[in-house]
């Protein structure tokens, strides 16, 4: 079964190796983007995810549900992993130079004759933020007190998928130090999210810059953009 930190890790994988790198840039380069040009939503659109052991994981957006002055896309992520339906009811948003998510989760299994489902409160996470450069770091701070730091580390890499080739990705890293979460999401030009990686790592006061293994990683296996 994917966890709720793995599920918001793929965002959308989120949620299932590629090759990254690339020549390095001025990271000024991306400055001139806004976060819509990375991750663009409009209601129709669809990003299927695939892992390295043929499990898929699928975000639509479905909906708007405009709230003060924030319009929140209402998005639907599913998995078929481990006999588990997983369904994620969503939200994003992108405000004040941030890209924001919100994810209310239910869990049902196929593999009891009676279902079984789970519903957690919404959590709301950045995942992307302004300036879009090397360096622009963050925090996030989860309710029972434990802390991510979210950091770009890269405006140049090129990253493969069953999607395609994309240059100039976004790199950004994930790292929890109290319990060695380490992970990865990258960003395409004018795609959005095309792949996520998940780990944990022995706990170290300077995480890496790359992911450490490949066994847990999403990557973009079909895209469906649909303009508003």
């Amino acid at each position: 079964m994917i966890s709720f930190t793995r599920w918001g890790c793929l965002i959308l994988t989120l949620v299932f190796i590629g090759c990254f790198g690339g020549i390095k840039q001025p990271s000024i380069k991306t400055e001139k983007f806004k976060i819509t040009d990375y991750f663009p939503i409009n209601v129709g659109s669809e990003w299927i995810y695939k892992d390295k052991k043929g499990n898929i994981a699928t975000l639509k957006i479905t909906g708007i549900n405009p709230r003060g002055n924030i319009k929140w896309y209402q998005g639907s992520n599913s998995s078929n992993a481990k006999n588990f339906i997983f369904y994620v009811y969503n939200e994003y948003a992108i405000a004040k130079g941030k890209l924001l998510f919100r994810a209310n989760q239910k869990l049902i299994s196929e593999s009891d004759e009676e279902s079984e489902s789970n519903s957690k409160e919404a959590t709301q996470v950045i995942f992307l933020k302004e300036p879009l450069r090397v360096g622009t770091k963050w925090n996030f701070t989860y309710p029972e007190g434990k802390y991510s730091t979210f950091e770009i580390l890269s405006v140049t890499d090129e990253v493969f998928v069953p999607a395609g080739n994309y240059k100039d990705v976004i790199r950004v890293r994930i790292y929890m130090s109290e319990v060695g979460y380490l992970g990865f999401l990258y960003y395409a030009k004018g795609v959005g999210l095309i792949k996520a990686t998940t780990e944990y790592i022995a706990k170290q006061s300077q995480p890496p810059d790359h992911p450490a293994a490949d066994d847990y990683i999403d990557s973009l296996n079909v895209l469906r953009l649909y303009k508003e």
